[in-house]
């Protein structure tokens, strides 16, 4: 099923997001083996995308770290998606720092770790290719490199 804002045929980036399967949906402190595995679904499907690790803190000084996926879709539009969202929120801005600070909404946003697979930069997920293998290659400078499987 394809999300009302999508026109393109193949692009299965938006049901990708919204699986329930996926380890960690709905939880509190699940939200890295759930990114690492949207992230994994996404990229073996061909799509950019990012895993997004930042730490924040808010204006009654809580503070934690968390991790999201941000994809393209086929209008080349960024969403972003964690554990607890329902649906994928559309991201305004075209980098990590901007995308965390967008749909954190924290007073204080700073980026820990991102991770994405140059290979599949301007492509949107499409479950009809060939699977691909999932890569994670240091985003900028920030992070540290992690085996491919």
């Amino acid at each position: 099923m394809m999300s009302p804002t999508q026109s393109r045929a193949g692009d299965d980036s938006w049901d990708i997001a919204l699986a329930l399967d996926i380890p960690g949906k709905g939880g509190w402190t699940t939200c890295a083996p759930y990114a690492k595995e949207l992230y994994s679904r996404i990229t073996r499907a061909g799509g950019e995308a990012y895993l997004v690790v930042f730490d924040w803190r808010n204006e009654d000084h809580m503070s934690d770290r968390h991790a999201m996926v941000v994809y393209r879709d086929s209008h080349g539009r960024y969403w972003g998606m964690d554990q607890r969202a329902t649906k994928p929120v559309w991201l305004s801005g075209k980098d990590p720092a901007q995308w965390a600070n967008y749909f954190s909404r924290a007073e204080t946003v700073k980026l820990y770790a991102v991770y994405t697979n140059p290979a599949n930069v301007g492509q949107y997920a499409d479950l009809s290719r060939p699977r691909q293998r999932v890569v994670y290659v240091p985003y900028g400078t920030t992070g540290r490199d992690v085996a491919a499987r």
